[in-house]
């Protein structure tokens, strides 16, 4: 097989990435942006990040209030989600699309219709390219109960949604294999 050299261009990036709604609040009123650039820095105890081109409304509540929620969707929200991606926070209020609820950070609106939500303190903020990445602790994540099953979230009943670059929306899909066990089978094979 033969690789060709595509160079490091954006829309070359196979990989999903998660789509998540981040929000906070901008002036006393919720706002909400659809992010790809979301993924976790450390697990124990958990630590996420969210990268937002600096420019992005919802950047300013981040940096005021030092915190902001992370809004898990299924296919179920995807028309809400990509609206609040489509029109400018700058321009378009955007506190009316979604209902909320409110955890223990009191300025990190968590989206009611949504699966899953958390609710995060930030602890850094670096400029990387064009984008703020906010780093923040995990501070409670909230499910609904139809999602969880003996104690534990069924990702299958979540269904998350991943972004694609060609700007597909897509689901997970099955499973194909369980980490940590997969590998086992090679080890049989290549003692």
């Amino acid at each position: 097989m033969v690789k060709k050299k595509l160079g490091n261009k954006y829309n070359f990036y196979a990989a999903p990435h998660p789509a998540i709604v981040a929000g906070t609040f901008v002036n006393q009123k919720p706002t909400y942006t659809p992010l790809g650039d979301f993924g976790i820095l450390c697990a124990y105890p958990l630590h996420v990040y969210i990268a937002s081109v600096h420019t992005h409304y919802l950047n300013q509540g981040i940096i005021d209030n030092l915190t902001f929620s992370v809004n898990i969707p299924n296919e179920d929200n995807l028309e809400k989600l990509d609206y609040v991606g489509m029109v400018s926070g700058h321009k378009t209020d955007k506190s009316q699309v979604f209902k909320y609820f409110i955890g223990d950070l009191e300025t990190a609106p968590m989206i009611e219709e949504f699966p899953v939500t958390m609710e995060c303190k930030v602890h850094k903020i670096e400029r990387v390219g064009q984008n703020d990445v906010f780093m923040a602790k995990v501070e409670n994540i909230y499910a609904d109960e139809i999602y969880m099953e003996e104690e534990k979230l069924n990702i299958d009943k979540v269904n998350p949604i991943t972004l694609f670059m060609d700007l597909s929306y897509r689901t997970i899909g099955k499973v194909i294999g369980r980490s940590y066990q997969m590998g086992k089978n090679y080890l049989k094979k290549h003692p």
